[in-house]
């Protein structure tokens, strides 16, 4: 099975970071092929709003690690969103992320229709947060257009 793991903390040593290292370790222990990305760690650029992709299906935007990310998300699986709550929603990284998937939203013309495989969410809180839905639906908009269905436990 191919895993990808995004970690959406800014924080390349904390919480986060653990968390995704015992996913990771736990996949690997049962055979699986790993791909892990941080928005720490690896360079995402935000989108610049040109609508290249819109217009030609192709992002205008090529000297970062977006394409790596796209390519292992094909090929997976599994996918595992890990991130932190901040203030009741993702991180501003980890939504730059997501917002670079409008190239992919282009080019099948919306969500896919395929949604077979499946999503995970694992957040990270320092205290108990009442409004983690909110966070969920940026999460289940992106898995779902990357042919995914979020899992809610």
């Amino acid at each position: 099975m191919n895993v990808v793991i995004i970690n959406g903390s800014p924080r390349a040593n904390g919480t986060c970071a653990r968390l995704t290292a015992d996913l990771q370790r736990e996949h690997v222990q049962t055979g699986h092929s790993v791909d892990v990305f941080s928005v720490a760690r690896d360079h995402f650029r935000p989108c610049g709003g040109c609508q290249r992709c819109v217009q030609t299906k192709v992002c205008g935007i090529t000297d970062d690690d977006i394409g790596r990310l796209f390519a292992a998300l094909d090929a997976a699986d599994e996918l595992h969103w890990v991130a932190p709550v901040y203030f009741g929603a993702i991180p501003a990284q980890l939504k730059a992320v997501i917002d670079r998937m409008m190239v992919i939203w282009s080019r099948q013309g919306g969500i896919a229709a395929d949604r077979s495989r499946r999503a995970f969410a694992h957040l990270t809180a320092a205290s108990d947060d009442p409004y983690t839905d909110a966070m969920l639906v940026p999460l289940r908009y992106a898995s779902n257009t990357l042919g995914f269905t979020l899992q809610v436990p």
